[in-house]
C-alpha cells in the first residue's frame, strides 16, 4: 500500500497531467517565488518535479511580479499553456500576487491557463466580483484548489472548472531528514496571518522541559543567488531586449535559488525532534520528512483546511485547536 505522501503525489499526477496533455511543448509559469519564503519555494520545486516526471520534453519559462512588463507578452504568447503559481495568495491577503494573476487573465484571453492548487481568501464582494469577471472574460481558465472550503467558494462564485488537488509541494515526494539536535523546534509566523498566542505557547513548552529554539524561514541574509536573481529581474524591466538572451539562464538561477531556500528549510525542520508550527508548508515538509509535529491554524484557516482535506491521517502530525492541548499532544506524539 502506498504511503500517504506517495498517494498525494500520485493524486497530483492523475489530476493535473490530463489538463496539460497535448499542450506541453512550451510552458510558462507565472509568479514562481523569487523571495525567501521556503514554503513557496517548496511549491515551485514540486511543480517542477511534476512537470519533469510527466512532461520531460517541455520547455519552461517564467515571469513574476518583479520582472514582468508588457514586453514579456510575446514570450508568454508563444507558450502552449500558461500555469499560475500555486500557494495561498488567491484573493486579497497578498494583493500583489493576485494582481499579476488578474493581469495575465486579462492580457491572455482565450489562451489555456491552469491555476496550480491554491487556497482562496477574499474579504470584499467587490474583489470576488472583479475576479469572477476576469475569469469569465478569459474564457479558458481551470482553477485547482487545495481544500474543500476553497472548492465550495470557487464553485459558487467563479465561472470556470474547479478541481480539488493536493498542494504541489507533495509532488516532491519523501525526503530524508537529518538527525535532530533539539527537543522542540518552533517554526512560527511573524506576519499578518498569525492567530496563535506565541508567548503563551512558548511558556507551555518551556514548562515541559527540554531544549527549544524559535525561528521562521522568510529571512535569507546574504544569498548571492537571490541577489543575482533580483538583479536580473530588474535588468529585464530596464532593458527588455535582454529577455530573449537570458531566459534559460534566468530559469536555472531561479530554480537554484528555490533549492537553496528549500535546503535551508529542511535543515531547520530537521533540527527538532518535534516541530511546532503555524506555517502550512512546515506541515507539508514535516510530512515529507517524517518529522513529528504539532500544527496550528493561520488567519484564513488554510492550514486546517488543507489538513482536513489531505493529511488528517498523517501519523506524525496533530492539529492543535488551542494552546491548552499542547502538553497532552506532545506526550501523545512522544
Amino acid at each position: 500500500m502506498l504511503s500517504l505522501n506517495a498517494q498525494l503525489s500520485q493524486r497530483i499526477d492523475e489530476t493535473l497531467a490530463p489538463l496539460i496533455a497535448g499542450r506541453s511543448e512550451r510552458i510558462c509559469i507565472i509568479d514562481p517565488p523569487g523571495y525567501a519564503n521556503v514554503g513557496d519555494s517548496a511549491i515551485f520545486l514540486g511543480e517542477l518535479a511534476f512537470l519533469r516526471r510527466n512532461l520531460p520534453e517541455a520547455r519552461i519559462d517564467f515571469f513574476d511580479t518583479v520582472n514582468y512588463t508588457p514586453a514579456c507578452d510575446r514570450f508568454i504568447r508563444d507558450s502552449s499553456v500558461i500555469l499560475l503559481q500555486g500557494g495561498g495568495n488567491f484573493g486579497e491577503i497578498w494583493p500583489r500576487h493576485h494582481a499579476i494573476r488578474m493581469e495575465i487573465l486579462d492580457r491572455f484571453r482565450g489562451r489555456p491557463i491552469v491555476q496550480f492548487p491554491q487556497s482562496i481568501s477574499f474579504t470584499t464582494q467587490a474583489a470576488v466580483d472583479a475576479t469572477a469577471r476576469a475569469i469569465e472574460r478569459q474564457g479558458n481558465f481551470t482553477l485547482l484548489v487545495r481544500d474543500r472550503k476553497s472548492q465550495a467558494f470557487a464553485e459558487t462564485h467563479f465561472p470556470c472548472t474547479t478541481i480539488l488537488c493536493p498542494d504541489m509541494a507533495f509532488a516532491i515526494g519523501d525526503i530524508q531528514r537529518a538527525p535532530a539536535s533539539l527537543d522542540f523546534l518552533c517554526l512560527l509566523r511573524k506576519d499578518k496571518e498569525v492567530v496563535t498566542d506565541h508567548s503563551r505557547l512558548l511558556e507551555v513548552l518551556a514548562g515541559l522541559g527540554g531544549s527549544l529554539d524559535v525561528a521562521d524561514w522568510i529571512e535569507a541574509p546574504g544569498s548571492r543567488l537571490g541577489k543575482r536573481d533580483r538583479a536580473l529581474g530588474s535588468t529585464w524591466r530596464r532593458h527588455p531586449w535582454t529577455i530573449g538572451l537570458t531566459r534559460s539562464f534566468a530559469f536555472r538561477l531561479r530554480e537554484r535559488y528555490a533549492r537553496e531556500r528549500l535546503a535551508f528549510g529542511l535543515a531547520l525542520l530537521s533540527k527538532g525532534s518535534m516541530v511546532i508550527t503555524d506555517r502550512l508548508h512546515a506541515h507539508v515538509l514535516c510530512c515529507l520528512l517524517g518529522v513529528r509535529h504539532l500544527l496550528f491554524d493561520s488567519l484564513d484557516g488554510k492550514v486546517s483546511a488543507l489538513h482536513d482535506a489531505w493529511t488528517k491521517g498523517a501519523q506524525h502530525a496533530r492539529l492543535v485547536r488551542s494552546v491548552d492541548q499542547v502538553a497532552g499532544l506532545v506526550h501523545e506524539l512522544r
